[in-house]
């Protein structure tokens, strides 16, 4: 009994350093990556696609994926992702809200590649409707 209870004690503080070391590699990447400003960082691929949308406005996300305005503020605002200024950058309009920046872009993408949306403005229909 005490001997597999020493067995899986010791599992079980070999798998927490494991697990402790690779977030620790990780930690130390990342600032290496803030030190030496790298241009292709090791961050997470969520932090890699906030990066590359927040400094676009909304207006020019809908022009870069072909997108009626209109009907992408409406899907945003239906996401209650409400803008103060539709020109500002996703990153100025939320300058501390990752997951609003992610939900915008994930509404946008969405809208654009989803078959079943319509809100392209390719000349097909513009309102978004399911199929």
């Amino acid at each position: 009994m005490h001997l597999g209870s020493a067995l899986l004690f010791i599992l079980g503080v070999a798998l927490h350093f494991f697990n402790r070391k690779n977030k620790a590699v990780k930690i130390v990447q990342q600032f290496n990556d803030l030190v030496t400003h790298n241009r292709y960082p090791t961050y997470c691929n969520l932090d890699r696609l906030i990066m590359t949308f927040e400094h676009f406005s909304i207006l020019q996300i809908a022009e870069q994926l072909q997108l009626t305005p209109s009907i992408l503020l409406t899907e945003l605002a239906n996401g209650k992702i409400n803008f103060s200024d539709s020109n500002r950058t996703l990153r100025e309009n939320f300058p501390h809200n990752d997951e609003k920046i992610f939900a915008a872009i994930t509404i946008a993408l969405k809208l654009r590649f989803n078959p079943n949306l319509k809100g392209c403005s390719n000349g097909k229909e513009t309102a978004l409707h399911r199929h």
